[in-house]
């Protein structure tokens, strides 16, 4: 799911229509800015109603800069090499 599932256009245009059925008006500028975000959002949120709240951070966890430097500097063992690792 994490890497095969996509929120294609369809999809996405669909949620969008939902929301303005419900009096939500589009805003296409903030579209273009978050797009990316809100589909992944979207996913996570799908993955947590398939699966559980870990499945959500899983998905979400990939826009987590801060995390994803932390995983980064875990696996190239920088933290040995600055000589901060916890003993």
């Amino acid at each position: 799911f994490r890497k095969n599932f996509i929120v294609d256009e369809k999809l996405f245009e669909q949620l969008i229509a939902t929301g303005e059925k419900a009096g939500i008006k589009r805003d296409s500028s903030g579209i273009k800015s978050s797009g990316n975000f809100m589909r992944l959002q979207i996913k996570a949120l799908i993955a947590r109603n398939l699966w559980d709240t870990d499945a959500y951070f899983q998905n979400i966890n990939d826009l987590n800069n801060a995390l994803q430097k932390a995983i980064e500097a875990i696996g190239n063992n920088t933290f040995e090499k600055l000589k901060i690792a916890a003993k």
